[in-house]
């Protein structure tokens, strides 16, 4: 069901969030990181950290009676945050990187910026009630959001420099 859903995006989130740990402390260290890398280590765990927090909460909220029927739009809420968190850290973060460009293909950061907009455009529709019989999905299409980045966020920090 929906919980066990949200369970499994709570488990690959903290998974992802433990590994991107140990490349940080096994990695090159903590402070030794170049501007971009930590920018990107940034990035990925302000997403990961959005769907583990923001699924851990729904899943808290549905074994709840008393919220249960509000639990999405909880979910939805907390990871809308994150969402917005995530865009105003790529804006600033990507004017302040000297050689920005050579470290961060543009491409791949306005891919980055739209599937995030679509995000928070879906999150925003579940948040307000507006979803209908598509709230879960559009729920979940907000944390595989989270998920995706995290994931290709890390294989790209550890292999494509």
């Amino acid at each position: 069901m929906e919980a066990n859903a949200l369970s499994l995006i709570a488990q690959i989130s903290l998974g992802l969030a433990g590994f991107a740990g140990i490349l940080i402390s096994l990695g090159r260290g903590p402070g030794r990181w170049h501007p971009a890398d930590a920018l990107r280590i940034r990035l990925l765990l302000i997403n990961v950290l959005g769907s583990l927090f923001s699924s851990v909460v729904a899943v808290g909220l549905e074994a709840s009676t008393l919220w249960s029927a509000q639990s999405e739009r909880i979910g939805a809420a907390i990871l809308l945050l994150f969402i917005l968190y995530y865009l105003n850290t790529t804006m600033r973060g990507a004017r302040r990187i000297d050689g920005a460009s050579a470290l961060f293909n543009i491409r791949i950061l306005i891919l980055y910026r739209t599937l995030a907009v679509l995000a928070v455009i879906a999150q925003a529709i579940v948040v307000l009630g507006y979803g209908g019989r598509a709230v879960f999905l559009l729920y979940f299409a907000g944390l595989l959001w989270g998920i995706f980045y995290g994931a290709f966020g890390f294989v790209r920090l550890v292999y494509v420099r």
